[in-house]
């Protein structure tokens, strides 16, 4: 069981306490980088519906070379244009 002793302003945690608190740092730490993984790929996706909708780019139009943005803009202007061919079959 865990249990914290308190002796003359100091605390000491048992053996069960100490491997619980280093199992929840290892577990803090992984969500840390999952948190920074998926933050990667919400931005992405973010930038892809922004070219799809055809609106600034989220971060403005100062880095060109976004693929995310590029792709979605190449996606709404074949979206634009089966629209129109379909219009006039």
């Amino acid at each position: 069981m865990n249990t914290i002793k308190v002796q003359d302003n100091t605390v000491s945690l048992s053996n069960e306490g100490k491997a619980l608190l280093y199992a929840l740092q290892e577990i803090e730490r992984d969500n840390q980088f999952n948190k920074h993984e998926n933050a990667d790929v919400t931005e992405q996706v973010e930038s892809f519906a922004h070219g799809v909708l055809g609106i600034d780019h989220p971060d403005k139009i100062e880095d060109e070379n976004d693929t995310s943005y590029s792709a979605g803009l190449y996606v709404s202007a074949a979206l634009t244009v089966g629209g129109i061919l379909l219009a006039l079959a």
